[in-house]
C-alpha cells in the first residue's frame, strides 16, 4: 500500500513504483533525528493551496505529488496489485513528485527533478494537485 510503504524495489529501473507522504515523512524524520537535526518533516496531505502558500512564506518549499507531464492523472491499466486490505490497487502511470518552490502572480514555480525549474499556472497546479490527492510534505 503506497500509503504505508514504498511499493517495489527503489533501486530497480523497472521493479519499483512509489509511495505517498506518510512513508516519506517517516523516513525523513528517522534520518533527521539520526543526525540530531531539529527539523521535522510534516505530512500536509489534504492541505489546500493557501496552506501550501503559508509554508512557502515561512521559507519551506513543499514537495507535492504531481504528474510527470503536468497533465491529468492517468492510471496504469495494465498492472494492478492487491493491498493488505484485499482491495485491488491500480497505480498511477504518470505520477511524479516535485517541489512547489514559490508563487509569482498567477504562476507556480516548480523545482522538477525531470525538467528543472519550470512554471505552471496556479489554476493548473491546483487542478493537478487536487486530482493527485492533495498530497504534500514540508520540512520545518
Amino acid at each position: 500500500d503506497p500509503d504505508e510503504a514504498y511499493a517495489g524495489d527503489p533501486t530497480s529501473a523497472s521493479g519499483g513504483w512509489y509511495c505517498f507522504a506518510a512513508p516519506v515523512v517517516e523516513g525523513a524524520n528517522g534520518y533527521l533525528a539520526s543526525i540530531g537535526s531539529p527539523l521535522r518533516a510534516q505530512d500536509l496531505t489534504g492541505a489546500d493551496f493557501a496552506a501550501l502558500e503559508q509554508r512557502l512564506a515561512a521559507g519551506q518549499p513543499v514537495a507535492v505529488w504531481f504528474t510527470q507531464d503536468y497533465a491529468d492523472p492517468r492510471m496504469n491499466e495494465s498492472f494492478t496489485w492487491t493491498l493488505p486490505s484485499g482491495e485491488q490497487y491500480t497505480p498511477y502511470a504518470n505520477l511524479h513528485c516535485l517541489v512547489l518552490a514559490g508563487v509569482e502572480g498567477d504562476d507556480c514555480l516548480l523545482a522538477d527533478p525531470l525538467a528543472g525549474s519550470t512554471r505552471v499556472s496556479r489554476a493548473d497546479f491546483e487542478r493537478i494537485y487536487a486530482a493527485m490527492g492533495s498530497r504534500a510534505v514540508a520540512v520545518g
